[in-house]
C-alpha cells in the first residue's frame, strides 16, 4: 500500500552546503542511490559526475514530508523559493512534474512534421550513426562493478520487492502484453537474422 505523504529532498554541494537540486521521492535514502548510480545526461546528474570525479558526493537533506496529494505544489513553492534567492540550482523545470519534465508530453502535428522533414534530410550517413548508436548501448561491455557498486545496486534492488515495487498489485493490460510480446519476438528474429 502507498504512503499517503511523500518527501521533497535536497542535494546540496558537499564543500559549500548550497542547494543544488530540489525532488521529490516517496524514500529519499533509495532515490539518492539512484542519483549517485549518474544515469542520464541532466544537468543534476553531470554535476554529481563532476563532484564523483574529485571523490565528492552530495549531500542528501530531507526538507520537508508533505501529503502525495499536494507534493506538486511544495516542490514547485520550494524551488521557486530557492531560485528566488538567486541559488544555483540543477532542476531543468520548475518543479511539480516528476521524471525528466517530458512525462505526458504529447508533440503538437506542427513539431511532428518538423521532425518529420528534419529526419528526411538525414544522409543515410547520419541515419545509421544514429541507428548503431541506439542498439550498441553496450557501454560496460567488458568493465566490471566494484564491490561497493554491487552492494549499493543489491540494495536498491532489495527495497523494490514485494509492495515496495512501483508496479505491485498491478498487471498489464492484454494490449501492453500483445506489445511487449511483438517486441521480444522482432528482436529475437533481427538477431537470428543476423547470426545467417
Amino acid at each position: 500500500m502507498k504512503s499517503e505523504t511523500t518527501f521533497i529532498y535536497a542535494l546540496a554541494d558537499p564543500e559549500t552546503g548550497e542547494t543544488r537540486y530540489v525532488g521529490k521521492a516517496d524514500d529519499p535514502r533509495r532515490r539518492y542511490l539512484v542519483h549517485l548510480a549518474g544515469r542520464g545526461q541532466t544537468y543534476v546528474a553531470n554535476w554529481i559526475a563532476g563532484l564523483k570525479s574529485r571523490g565528492q558526493h552530495p549531500q542528501l537533506q530531507t526538507l520537508i514530508e508533505v501529503p502525495q496529494t499536494e507534493w506538486q505544489v511544495w516542490e514547485r513553492e520550494i524551488i521557486r523559493a530557492f531560485r528566488s534567492l538567486n541559488v544555483s540550482l540543477t532542476n531543468l523545470a520548475e518543479g511539480g512534474i516528476g521524471g525528466s519534465g517530458h512525462k505526458g508530453h504529447k508533440h503538437s502535428d506542427a513539431s511532428k512534421e518538423k521532425m518529420r522533414v528534419a529526419s528526411l534530410a538525414m544522409s543515410d550517413e547520419t541515419k545509421a550513426k544514429m541507428r548503431a548508436k541506439k542498439l550498441g548501448k553496450q557501454f560496460r561491455l567488458g568493465k566490471k562493478h566494484t564491490a561497493e557498486t554491487k552492494e549499493k545496486l543489491s540494495l536498491v534492488g532489495r527495497t523494490k520487492r514485494g509492495d515496495k515495487n512501483n508496479f505491485f498489485g498491478r498487471k498489464h493490460s492484454e494490449e501492453t502484453k500483445a506489445r511487449i510480446r511483438q517486441a521480444k519476438l522482432s528482436a529475437h528474429a533481427s538477431k537470428i537474422s543476423e547470426k545467417k
